[in-house]
């Protein structure tokens, strides 16, 4: 339990700061599952539940993709940049936080 709290912590810090995130995040191997398990149990559409959809900077909508999609995305599919917002599955429009951003690019660039 003890080397899980240290590696989240280690994550959140990392993913915080922004100069220096990128080169302790690559120093610092993660499994790929187990933080998207972390994420979505601090989802922001409730414990364990993904967005439908997102909405790009430019305007374009996209769909959430399924577990056997994300492994085939290695950006974000707004032409590499995040998305202004998302929506859950009960309509809560929300966006996404810088941290998540920085995770969810994490889990993208696994492979």
């Amino acid at each position: 339990m003890n080397r899980f709290l240290i590696l989240v912590f280690l994550v959140a810090t990392a993913l915080a700061q922004d100069d220096d995130a990128s080169d302790l995040e690559s120093s610092i191997s993660i499994d790929p599952d187990k933080l998207l398990k972390f994420l979505l149990k601090r989802s922001p559409c409730g414990e364990n539940i993904e967005p439908v959809s997102c909405t790009c900077k430019n305007g374009s909508l996209f769909d959430w993709p399924s577990p056997e999609e994300r492994d085939r995305f290695t950006i974000f599919p707004c032409g590499g940049s995040p998305p202004k917002n998302c929506t859950c599955p009960d309509g809560k429009i929300f966006t996404p936080t810088r941290r998540q951003i920085n995770a969810i690019n994490r889990l993208l660039k696994r492979g």
